[in-house]
């Protein structure tokens, strides 16, 4: 038969178009020579936002993003990741996020949490690793993400997660567990 090589995302125009024409880009370099690892978040510009400890405030909302850490129950790891609080981020910058496209591109595990409503045009997120969703509970609805129209709209706007790795849908009582 033949052979058909993975999805490489890492060279693809995603990251191109959340770096340099107005996306979110989020890049994990790690320790190298003396200097210590960084974990760089970018808005829609060419400067990283500032860490307040393990978080990222924006206009007053606390948590926009924040560094947390949970023990991987299958295999009793520590996994580290960014979060990403959808609707601080919405409550911060905008329906858009304030962002000039809506991508998403890191090469450090995102959690995408409190997203009920996304992004006005929809939001694509493109990791070179794992991608994690952290579902709500809306009324009767559990494992809910994505789940409300724009105003004048019937369905809510489109949305895809592209992972190098694995994509994890996670229930609303998952609480980043540490044993």
């Amino acid at each position: 038969g033949t052979h058909i090589e993975p999805l490489s995302i890492q060279g693809a125009a995603y990251k191109t178009k959340a770096k340099d024409d107005g996306g979110m880009f989020i890049e994990y370099i790690p320790a190298e020579g003396g200097n210590p690892s960084s974990l760089d978040v970018y808005l829609n510009s060419a400067e990283p936002l500032t860490w307040n400890g393990n978080q990222i405030d924006i206009n007053g909302r606390i948590g926009v993003f924040e560094k947390k850490s949970f023990v991987d129950v299958n295999t009793t790891l520590i996994k580290d990741v960014i979060v990403l609080n959808i609707g601080q981020l919405l409550q911060a910058k905008g329906d858009n996020g304030g962002l000039g496209q809506n991508i998403i591109y890191s090469n450090y595990p995102i959690v995408l949490t409190n997203g009920l409503k996304i992004l006005k045009n929809g939001l694509t997120t493109v990791c070179e690793d794992n991608i994690y969703i952290h579902t709500q509970t809306w009324g009767a609805t559990a494992g809910a993400y994505n789940l409300f129209p724009n105003p004048g709209e019937s369905k809510p706007p489109p949305s895809a997660a592209i992972s190098a790795r694995s994509i994890y849908t996670l229930s609303p009582s998952w609480n980043f567990p540490q044993t």
